[in-house]
């Protein structure tokens, strides 16, 4: 298992551990023997996998099962980890989740409904040194960024929550006088906060213990503390964004090492349309920024991919497609000679197909990726 942690790429290490644990008759070892197989479209191992999953997958969490609301495994362990819980966020069972052997191998941490200091907590833990993709949206996850001493490569600037804690009251009313003054320019009734469209936050808090806020000098202050952040991070060479996030990073002087951008909203002949100017980096164009969530697929789900290789390139199209029109894959680049659908349903593969067709483009169906998805929360109890 040290050899798994210490060479987390290295698929011959894991497959003598498979061998091992298979020859002793552990679970674990058919997990990821079957994971290692890696290809898609086999039913069949999809299927055993899940019910792997389903049956063992608690016990192989241990405190984990109750720190968070959805996992993903990847080639046998532990990859995936969205945080949740019914704990309160000062409850010490929290450090004894923090320090979990089972996070050795995450490589992606989703803040999932625990923000602030538990993501922090986390993020920052040296139980996670194999720690690659993490969020940044307020004070305390920008914290936990410049701390982490794992290799990050992947940053997902998600929207800015500027977190106000109801403990701190001279706080508190500071940025309610901001609300106040918003309401007064705009002709409202200044101290009505009972929960109208513009006041949501207010409500929120209550329970969550911040609240978000349109703050501009806020938001741009949180930006710029975050890039100079990346700037001393010489592993990130990937980063989630929204659009209007781009003309202002690519001037900034470490750009040139960003290897690939996930570029979230709607705007995808925009993106799209940029691909050159953005040095032909690998885009990856979905509804949102943020990490890939743990859970299945939604129906507004749409993904598209556009790889370099060479003077040419590879569109991969995955997802649901039925809010986004397949019409916007018109603007994909000249130099996309291959595009890669994954088949979701006939209807919808049928449409992109139409949408992409070109002389002198290859397109090719591949199967759907497995999610092996684990458990979530449904309805307030956790299933698996």
């Amino acid at each position: 298992m040290l050899e798994v942690i210490a060479r987390p790429d290295d698929d011959g290490v894991r497959a003598v551990l498979a061998d091992l644990l298979q020859a002793a008759g552990d679970p674990r070892g058919e997990l990821i023997s079957l994971q290692l197989l890696a290809s898609r479209g086999n039913r069949d191992r999809d299927n055993r996998i899940q019910e792997l999953l389903d049956t063992h997958a608690k016990s192989w969490l241990g405190w984990l099962r109750d720190a968070a609301i959805a996992c993903r495994f990847d080639r046998g362990f532990l990859s995936r980890l969205a945080l949740g819980s019914a704990w309160a966020s000062d409850d010490v069972r929290w450090d004894d989740a923090a320090r979990d052997g089972a996070l050795a191998t995450v490589e992606d941490l989703l803040p999932g409904s625990e923000r602030g200091a538990i993501y922090r907590k986390f993020v920052t833990s040296p139980a996670m040194p194999n720690l690659r993709r993490v969020a940044v949206y307020d004070t305390a996850s920008l914290d936990a960024l410049a701390k982490s001493t794992a290799a990050i490569e992947h940053v997902a600037c998600d929207s800015f929550t500027s977190d106000v804690a109801y403990a701190d009251e001279d706080r508190q009313e500071r940025v309610r006088g901001r609300h106040i003054a918003y309401r007064r320019a705009r002709g409202l009734d200044p101290y009505d906060l009972t929960g109208d469209d513009t006041d949501d936050e207010f409500e929120d808090a209550e329970d969550t213990g911040w609240i978000n806020t349109d703050d501009p000098i806020a938001r741009e202050t949180h930006y710029r503390q975050l890039w100079e952040v990346v700037a001393r991070k010489p592993w990130v060479t990937s980063l989630g964004i929204m659009l209007e996030q781009l003309d202002h990073i690519i001037r900034l002087p470490w750009f040139p090492r960003i290897e690939a951008l996930t570029i979230g909203g709607g705007q995808v002949r925009a993106c799209l349309s940029r691909w050159h100017a953005l040095g032909r980096r690998r885009m990856t164009l979905v509804p949102v920024s943020s990490l890939e969530p743990c859970e299945r697929r939604f129906p507004w789900d749409f993904k598209i991919e556009v790889i370099p290789r060479d003077r040419r390139a590879t569109a991969s199209i995955s997802g649901e497609w039925l809010i986004m029109p397949t019409s916007v894959l018109e603007a994909l680049p000249p130099e996309v000679d291959r595009i890669e659908v994954e088949r979701s349903s006939d209807v919808i593969a049928q449409r992109i197909r139409d949408a992409v067709a070109r002389p002198g483009v290859e397109v090719v169906e591949v199967p759907q990726r497995a999610n092996n998805f684990v458990w979530e929360i449904r309805d307030g109890v956790r299933s698996s």
